[in-house]
């Protein structure tokens, strides 16, 4: 009876020890595989271990750069065009703000601006046409002959006229052609006594020069009964007075030359007769 404990004791000790056996040998079994991975035994899974390691490696290598990109502080000075910014700053403020277009603005501004050689050019040229269109001083012309006086005469009543007009006003025991005329009117707008306007249809083709712009008629029936308008760029009143000042000086001289006088006096009996003169008679 005595010994019955103790058998006991001892199955228990045994059974004990087969039992943490069989735990030992499932431990070692389970732990196979990564035993296996980490031998490199199995080739397939220690790839793709690596692989997934060094995507993983290369995105917060990426990341840390991307952090490190955008950290930068904002500066700006004022003799240099240099400028950083910040990645704490709103999206807005960085589209609104040229800090180049607005450096060069203020270099423009410091700066003469460059001569525009072209631009000059054709600003003259401008000038220049406006300059021989102006109204002219009597004094700065020559003295009208007979026909041009009675040209301006007729343009001076409706203070515009056409071609066929002043050829239909004219005194027809004068004999004049209507190119003859058309020859003259032209001359007189170079003088300076008319200015005239294309105001027949037109079919023009201009092109641009440094000078300026220049066109011709690309029709020919338009260029052969082209019509102008001409007006008067010295006033009757200026015309009279300075004729009538020219014949009191000529009348004053010791020997004045009787041609001349002989025209003036002429010019004025013209100015007189016409239909809207007598106003300036005293």
């Amino acid at each position: 009876m005595k010994r019955i404990p103790s058998c006991i004791f001892y199955l228990f000790i045994f059974f004990s020890a087969n039992l943490a056996a069989q735990q030992s040998e499932e431990i070692v079994q389970s732990q196979a595989p990564i035993r296996e991975i980490l031998a490199g035994t199995d080739s397939i899974s220690l790839e793709k271990f690596i692989l997934w390691h060094s995507i993983l490696d290369t995105m917060v290598w990426r990341y840390h750069r991307h952090n490190a990109t955008m950290n930068i502080n904002r500066f700006s000075d004022a003799s240099t065009l240099d400028f950083r910014l910040s990645a704490q700053e709103k999206l807005e403020q960085q589209i609104d703000r040229d800090y180049v277009g607005a450096r060069l603005s203020q270099d423009q501004l410091d700066r003469p601006a460059l001569l525009n050689i072209t631009g000059l050019t054709r600003f003259g040229a401008n000038a220049l046409r406006n300059y021989k269109n102006r109204p002219r001083n009597v004094s700065e012309l020559p003295i009208p002959s007979q026909m041009e006086m009675d040209i301006l005469n007729i343009i001076w009543e409706n203070e515009h006229a056409t071609g066929r007009e002043i050829y239909e006003g004219l005194d027809s025991t004068q004999l004049l052609t209507f190119l003859q005329l058309r020859e003259n009117l032209q001359q007189m707008s170079k003088t300076g006594f008319l200015s005239e306007k294309i105001i027949s249809p037109q079919n023009p083709f201009t092109f641009m020069t440094p000078l300026g712009d220049y066109s011709f008629e690309m029709s020919p029936k338009n260029k052969r009964n082209r019509e102008y308008e001409y007006r008067p760029l010295v006033a009757r009143q200026d015309m009279f007075n300075y004729l009538s000042s020219r014949l009191y000086l000529l009348n004053g001289e010791a020997s004045p030359p009787q041609s001349e006088v002989e025209k003036i006096h002429e010019l004025l009996l013209r100015m007189i007769s016409s239909s809207q003169t007598s106003h300036l008679l005293p």
